[in-house]
């Protein structure tokens, strides 16, 4: 299964509701649209065939005419997101490339985590080619307390052996359709791929990567990864 392709989505259909509704793959940082960064990183990897986004169906036309403009030739496809992640997700993986024999393994990455690395993208894929899966994490750093819906703290929650879940998340490509089907027959809804193999009773693998490949959600978010942005380019 070594050399089998992998193919990558970007589920890119959110409505960036915290950001007061920007569409935030098209959001620029340091005069780069924020989707970009990871297409440059999955353009350069050799282990990826092709790459899928699902993004919000007003912005499909868009998205397709800039990765042409701008010469992504592993961006295949550009489909209609659906009305949650996973729907986006499953409509993707169901557009047709996955089909092919050839690819193994499936790839999901959001669109809103700009700051990955081709090295922490092939330290993923490595994993996902050994153990039948690969998921990015950190570490949880500060220190965890549950509340009441008023706020209140009601205990302290141990931090040991708490992570803090990202993207790519790489699956052997038999093993995520089924996850799909499972998830569909049980009517089980997961914010994140890897619910869906734990959903199935299957074992989920972490691949430690940095706390700095995080989800842009808030504004300060936006500040702080073009923050980053340039000082990588000043090195």
């Amino acid at each position: 299964m070594t050399d089998k392709k992998i193919g990558v989505i970007i589920p890119a259909g959110g409505s960036g509701s915290r950001m007061g509704g920007v569409y935030k793959p098209l959001e620029k940082l340091c005069e780069k649209q924020m989707l970009f960064y990871s297409l440059d990183v999955f353009e350069s990897c050799s282990d990826v065939e092709f790459v899928v986004i699902a993004a919000r169906e007003d912005k499909v036309e868009e998205i397709s005419a800039l990765c042409n403009r701008y010469g992504y030739s592993k961006v295949k496809k550009v489909v209609s997101g659906g009305e949650d992640r996973q729907q986006s997700v499953k409509n993707a993986f169901e557009c047709g490339l996955f089909d092919d024999v050839d690819t193994g393994y499936v790839a999901v990455h959001d669109a809103a985590r700009p700051l990955l690395t081709v090295s922490d993208a092939k330290k993923v894929f490595d994993m996902a080619r050994e153990k039948g899966n690969g998921v990015c994490a950190c570490r949880v750093r500060d220190t965890l307390m549950r509340t009441d819906k008023e706020a209140v703290v009601e205990k302290v929650v141990d931090r040991e052996n708490m992570w803090q879940i990202q993207t790519p998340q790489v699956f052997e490509k038999s093993l995520y359709k089924a996850a799909l089907e499972r998830a569909q027959k049980d009517g089980f809804t997961a914010t994140d791929d890897s619910s869906l193999l734990l959903n199935m009773g299957k074992k989920v693998y972490l691949c430690e990567t940095p706390s700095l490949n995080f989800k842009i959600t808030y504004e300060e978010d936006v500040l702080l990864a073009q923050a980053l942005i340039a000082y990588e380019r000043q090195k």
